[in-house]
């Protein structure tokens, strides 16, 4: 399937509605990391913008390796 501009629009919606800020553009690497919408709010100041989660963009898995708080964003293929 071809990825039109709105498929690629729906795509980061659906990223940003769990929360996690990811960059899905075409030379984007599929492994990327990011806060955690689960816990980078209740750390302290310091560790507030630590990038503690490791996100699969291709197969739309993510995991914190702080609180070990995952999920599933459904992709576009």
């Amino acid at each position: 399937m071809k990825n039109t501009e709105t498929d690629k629009i729906d795509r980061i919606r659906d990223w940003e509605k769990a929360g996690l800020k990811v960059d899905t553009s075409p030379n984007a690497p599929a492994q990327q990391t990011c806060t955690c919408p689960e816990c980078s709010a209740s750390r302290s100041a310091k560790h507030r913008r630590q990038k503690c989660v490791t996100v699969n963009v291709d197969k739309g898995l993510w995991k914190c390796m702080h609180c070990n708080a995952s999920g599933y964003v459904p992709t576009l293929q």
